[in-house]
């Protein structure tokens, strides 16, 4: 098969997947924790920077599909592997699900006749997902193509809003960086780091289809750490500026933050038109997660550790029936939340994606640290690589403790429902 994904498409991949949903609904979300959140920005983009160097040099090691899963399974072992596997794939199919949330909360933006609540909120992320999922039956170098098409759209509203809210907003900065005094400072940074960890998922993503990338191991490396840099100047920009436009108590109750930044600088006009650049840029993020979520188990099937159906492929080189899977369990996650509040389920939504992607990250850190003892004979210990996963390793861990136990235990629940798949493959393979 030809090879598709080089530089460009691949930052693409790790731009476009993590710039989506997140940045445009999250500046709701973190309304009320004021000047925390900006402390919490710079702790999760140094955090996510650790775990960018720690997968980007593990790409560099293990030439194979699967990103954090192959890493996991080759340098620990198959029992780790698979449930690192388990949890990254439950993580992109939740994150699908909460964009295409967000994607219906802008759409009753543009057209106010329609709520953002109940059954057309639940009809059009369900027409999305599956209008994505036709266009990936196509083959993935359109996927590709689609995904550094959004990203280039994508960065208009994020860049244009942010800056008129600095040139002409009237919202006093002293104001917007008031926090809730009355909640110990750790729980909310905790609880700050851990949303704001939601907007960099996808980091990943560029890892996992290494197979179809020129070069991967300097292509995948190169993407993750210019991607991760591109989109840590923007989610700070852009949080700072929409702050500087909207009120602290409108901004916390709003489906669609940027579409109401924009009325107040632009507006209706405007609004209408930085409306249609974010519901492109939530299209990207989910096509990303979409490829991650097909591809992944189709690397854990080759290892025969997923149902084999999952390798199954059109003659457009898609992986059909893993396809399929996703966008039917996608589709069950929406239903159930139909009739709940959409920035509550989103909320929800975005944690658990959160919590079932950092134990992947966590377990990374430690292959890496795996691999550092097992070459100490042939090469000499790097303190640089040494601390970097080190630091990787604590911020992944202190993440999921920051979540909460509530969180905590579901993320433990969403794990343990792979065990029965898991031990059923590993006695076929004996």
């Amino acid at each position: 098969m030809k090879k598709t994904i080089g530089f460009w498409r691949s930052w693409a991949l790790v731009v476009g997947t993590m710039i989506g949903s997140g940045i445009f609904l999250i500046p709701s979300v973190l309304a009320p924790y004021g000047s925390i959140s900006l402390l919490g920005w710079f702790l999760t983009a140094f955090g996510a920077l650790l775990i960018a160097l720690t997968l980007g040099s593990l790409s560099t090691r293990v030439e194979k599909e699967g990103g954090p899963y192959a890493y996991c399974h080759e340098l620990i072992g198959p029992a780790v592997g698979f449930f690192m596997g388990w949890g990254l794939w439950v993580s992109f199919w939740l994150a699908i699900a909460a964009s295409s949330l967000a994607f219906s909360g802008y759409v009753s933006a543009m057209f106010p006749l329609f709520d953002h609540e109940g059954v057309f909120r639940t009809l059009i992320s369900l027409l999305l997902v599956w209008c994505l999922a036709s266009f990936f039956l196509l083959g993935i170098r359109g996927v590709g193509f689609l995904q550094l098409l959004t990203t280039i759209l994508k960065l208009m509203p994020l860049l244009l809003i942010p800056a008129l809210g600095f040139l002409y907003g009237d919202q006093s900065l002293s104001e917007t960086l008031v926090y809730n005094k009355e909640v110990g400072f750790f729980e909310q940074i905790s609880k700050v780091i851990l949303i704001t960890m939601f907007a960099f998922l996808g980091i990943e993503v560029a890892t996992i289809p290494a197979n179809e990338t020129i070069n991967p191991k300097k292509t995948i490396h190169r993407a993750l750490f210019f991607g991760l840099l591109s989109v840590s100047f923007v989610y700070f920009f852009a949080t700072m500026g929409v702050w500087l436009a909207l009120p602290t108590d409108a901004l916390s109750n709003s489906p669609s933050p940027f579409a109401d930044a924009a009325e107040i600088l632009i507006g209706p006009i405007g609004a209408t038109v930085i409306t249609i650049g974010i519901m492109i840029s939530i299209i990207g993020s989910m096509n990303g997660s979409l490829l991650a979520a097909v591809l992944l188990p189709q690397s854990m099937a080759s290892d025969k550790l997923f149902p084999k159906m999952f390798q199954d492929k059109n003659k457009y080189e898609a992986p059909w029936k893993s396809l399929a899977i996703v966008v039917m369990l996608i589709s069950v996650v929406l239903l159930l939340g139909s009739t709940t509040n959409l920035v509550t389920y989103y909320e929800k939504l975005l944690i658990l994606s959160t919590l079932t992607a950092i134990l992947p990250f966590a377990a990374c850190a430690i292959a890496e640290l795996v691999l550092q003892v097992r070459e100490r004979h042939s090469h000499s210990i790097n303190i640089f690589t040494l601390l970097r996963a080190l630091g990787a390793l604590i911020f992944s861990v202190c993440m999921i403790i920051g979540g909460g136990l509530e969180s905590v235990i579901y993320g433990a629940f969403i794990l343990a429902a792979g065990a029965p798949i898991y031990l059923r493959y590993k006695r076929t393979n004996r």
